[in-house]
């Protein structure tokens, strides 16, 4: 039996997260001597309150790599025969190189640690994949090759009110172009070989929306192409539900949908007000013998 692991930046609904026993790691937050365990120690709403009244701007920590070992060691103690650990990209977090130094510290263990390249509803949408695979019966190659493809795939945009999070966080990086448009323009950014990137510029947050819709359009033409979906949001309740509607009116085959907001360890960086899209295509082909598992993507101590 294979048993998921992923952290706390997945931001699946919780209803998925414990219907599919998917088990959870949770990044740290501080705000000054306090320090939170994303999705259990403080609420999005008490956060994001926190965020806008507080002098002190907090920052984020990926988990220890202890608390890591500890949730192995739990979950193969329970007749578990293998555990795949799908983590927020190591170009954003050392949330990475945490699984897998734990991982590396139990040599007997069938563990396999995988690099998303990605954040929030896209790592979920890689979860709740790697879920549906390991619950049908497939083996790790074929999960790990069906990531490996959607890791390829997965298109990821968003729109935040600002940059001053980004900014302030110490996250703005490649971004840093669209600085001189601070106050006039509501950047699109997007996740790209696991790093930050500007994606576009728009003036108003209707037009932003739009932009989003038809970014996603151009990243996936043919809109009859099966597609896995999912929109997100920071305290943005009404524009989540119509650029929801949006998407499901642009795309016409449409195998996964989900929704959901984003918590505190992403949010801290972007401030609220943020609305993004994930999609994927679901037609896939695999060529088995051109699949290759390198330490900078994965690891598994069952191959050594």
């Amino acid at each position: 039996m294979i048993k998921v692991i992923t952290d706390s930046t997945t931001y699946l609904p919780t209803e998925f997260i414990t219907s599919h026993n998917i088990e959870v790691v949770p990044l740290k937050v501080r705000f000054g001597n306090e320090v939170y365990d994303e999705g259990i120690g403080i609420s999005n709403d008490t956060f994001y309150e926190k965020l806008a009244t507080e002098s002190v701007f907090p920052k984020t920590s990926q988990p220890p790599v202890g608390e890591f070992k500890l949730k192995y060691e739990e979950i193969l103690n329970n007749d578990n025969d293998e555990v795949l650990v799908l983590t927020i990209s190591s170009g954003l977090s050392g949330t990475f190189n945490s699984a897998k130094t734990a991982a590396d510290m139990l040599p007997k263990a069938k563990i396999t640690v995988f690099d998303s390249k990605s954040t929030a509803l896209g790592l979920g949408l890689m979860v709740a994949t790697a879920v549906d695979m390991a619950d049908t019966g497939h083996s790790m190659p074929e999960i790990m090759a069906r990531l490996e493809q959607m890791r390829q795939d997965m298109h990821v945009y968003f729109m935040v009110d600002t940059l001053e999070y980004l900014y302030k966080g110490g996250r703005i990086g490649a971004v840093s172009a669209f600085i001189g448009g601070l106050l006039k323009f509501k950047p699109i950014l997007t996740i790209d070989e696991g790093v930050l990137k500007p994606q576009a510029k728009v003036r108003t947050r209707t037009k932003a929306i739009k932009r989003l819709i038809n970014i996603a359009q151009e990243s996936i033409p043919d809109t009859n192409t099966p597609v896995q979906i999912a929109v997100m949001h920071i305290q943005s309740e009404p524009d989540i539900a119509r650029l929801e509607k949006l998407m499901r009116k642009q795309f016409h085959n449409i195998n996964r949908f989900v929704t959901g907001e984003i918590g505190p360890v992403i949010g801290a960086h972007t401030g609220p007000g943020l609305l993004g899209i994930c999609v994927c295509p679901d037609a896939y082909s695999i060529d088995w013998k051109a699949i290759q598992h390198t330490p900078s993507y994965a690891h598994s101590n069952a191959t050594k």
